[in-house]
């Protein structure tokens, strides 16, 4: 006699479906893992189908789990219900474990709606973009998922997406019209984390759809600052066209963005500036950021700490200076502070302030008119 056979036997001789055992499991979950025939006669009995056991699961949670579609189809078309915990909500659930086929017949089949959100307003899209996984998010999306759905934390799908380093996903999201400038609750943007991240195709198609580069978060970090303290000239080279002025000199203790839902730790102890930020990096890398913020413009003459001698610790110790980055450094720094800013770098900030984000390049169509000369014309101009 198989299984189905034998429960189909038990129900109708009004077997108690209602005992659980000890975890509170209850006949019906147990029956999961039997196959869609027993669960078949689960549902034929009319045996109640959205009750929870004692860590919030129900028969259909389980088969999600599981990844078991046919009896997930069953439990649906018999009447189980996708919300009966709202913390675990079926189409939520099933794109927090990758398990797109669910996905789609819950979609599709199932009458559920892509953007039911969980207690805490996570989507199947904000799943789908953390895990990264495009089909998902294509197919969410072409069904009419919102792309700028927030969470109660004010993360949006693009967020997540690109804190986890998924540039497809965040260009399928863009595509769909995503607001790129959407902050959390600590005011840091997509591009704070693509910044901090390093990636540089991320931030140029960010900014390619209108990012503000210059914007602050919490605690006073911009996608510059991040970019310094993640040590990534190419994404400050991006960056730092969008930069006149105070806003490149901003001070900021920046958040260190180990884990995506707690962002509490602090990168520094106290408030540092970028030039301080990337003279701390023992590298080819730090000189070349040091160089980049020096050739824009920043104004060394207002660091105290370079009139301090308060260096970074690795400027301190000239006993490690492999490669002699350090003394080179901490050379250029002095000669920087101590001597005004040469009348180019003077025309560069006037000229950048003038033309606005990103207008300096224009600047750069004068190459092989006389140094001199330049200044005179674009001055002049201004």
């Amino acid at each position: 006699m198989n299984n189905a056979r034998l429960v189909k036997i038990l129900l109708a001789a009004r077997a108690d479906h209602s005992i659980p055992t000890l975890d509170g499991s209850l006949p019906l979950m147990l029956a999961i893992n039997s196959g869609p025939l027993v669960v078949k006669e689960f549902v034929k009995a009319k045996v109640p189908l959205n009750s929870l056991d004692q860590f919030g699961e129900s028969a259909l949670t389980l088969a999600l789990r599981n990844t078991y579609t046919d009896i997930v189809a069953i439990l649906v078309e018999g009447g189980a219900d996708c919300r009966s915990n709202p913390d675990l909500p079926a189409l939520a659930l099933s794109a927090n474990l990758g398990h797109i086929d669910t996905l789609m017949y819950l979609v599709d089949q199932g009458g559920q709606h892509p953007d039911q959100e969980d207690t805490l307003g996570w989507t199947a899209l904000h799943f789908a973009s953390m895990r990264g996984s495009a089909r998902a998010v294509s197919f969410l999306l072409d069904r009419g998922a919102y792309p700028d759905s927030i969470t109660l934390g004010l993360s949006t799908p693009l967020a997540l997406a690109v804190f986890h380093k998924h540039f497809v996903v965040s260009e399928i999201l863009q595509a769909y019209g995503a607001d790129v400038n959407i902050h959390d609750l600590d005011l840091d943007t997509p591009l704070h984390f693509a910044a901090f991240n390093g990636q540089a195709d991320t931030v140029q198609s960010l900014l390619n759809n209108r990012a503000d580069a210059c914007s602050m978060n919490r605690v006073g970090a911009t996608p510059l600052f991040n970019a310094v303290v993640a040590g990534s000239p190419d994404v400050v080279r991006l960056l730092l066209p969008y930069y006149v002025d105070q806003c490149l000199q901003g001070e900021s203790q920046g958040f260190n963005y180990a884990v995506f839902s707690a962002k509490t730790d602090l990168h520094f102890p106290v408030a540092r500036s970028p030039l301080w930020a990337a003279a701390r990096l023992t590298s080819q890398a730090g000189l070349t950021l040091v160089r980049l913020l020096l050739l824009a413009g920043y104004n060394a003459s207002c660091e105290e700490w370079i009139h301090d001698r308060d260096f970074p610790f690795n400027l301190q110790d000239r006993s490690g200076d492999e490669g002699g980055f350090n003394s080179v450094i901490r050379e250029l720094l002095i000669d920087s502070a101590c001597n005004p800013r040469t009348l180019m770098s003077q025309c560069r900030c006037v000229v950048r302030r003038a033309l606005g984000p990103g207008g300096q390049r224009k600047v750069n169509q004068l190459i092989g008119v006389p140094r001199k000369v330049k200044n005179y014309i674009v001055l002049r101009q201004i």
